[in-house]
C-alpha cells in the first residue's frame, strides 16, 4: 500500500523491503493536513485530561509514525501549553508511578 499526496494532505506508506535474504516490513504514517493534525491533537488532549486530570492546549505541527520490523518510531513537533499548577500536577503523578 502506498498513498501519498502533498500540500494539505496525508501520506500512508506500507511496504516489504528485501535486503539480501532478510525481509523488512515498513509502514509510515505522516499526518500532513491541518484537519488530521487537529483531530490527532484533540485525541491526545483528551487522553492527557483523562490520565492526569489537567487542562492543556496542544498544537501539533508534525506527526510521523513509522513501523519497522516490530519497532514503532514516533517523530513529532508540538506545542503543549498549561498552567504551572497543571504541570506540577503531572510531574507529581509521574513521580508516583
Amino acid at each position: 500500500m502506498w498513498i501519498e499526496t502533498y500540500g494539505d494532505s496525508y501520506a500512508i506508506n506500507a511496504c516489504t523491503i528485501m535486503r539480501g535474504e532478510d525481509m523488512m516490513d515498513e509502514m509510515k504514517l505522516n499526518l500532513g493536513s491541518r484537519w488530521m493534525r487537529k483531530l490527532a491533537s484533540k485525541l491526545i488532549v483528551r487522553y492527557i485530561k483523562k490520565q492526569f486530570e489537567v487542562n492543556t492546549e496542544l498544537d501539533l505541527d508534525e506527526l510521523k509514525i513509522s513501523y519497522v520490523d516490530g519497532d514503532v518510531i514516533i517523530k513529532t513537533e508540538l506545542e503543549l501549553r498549561m498552567d504551572a499548577k497543571e504541570s506540577k500536577k503531572i510531574l507529581s503523578k509521574l513521580e508516583e508511578d
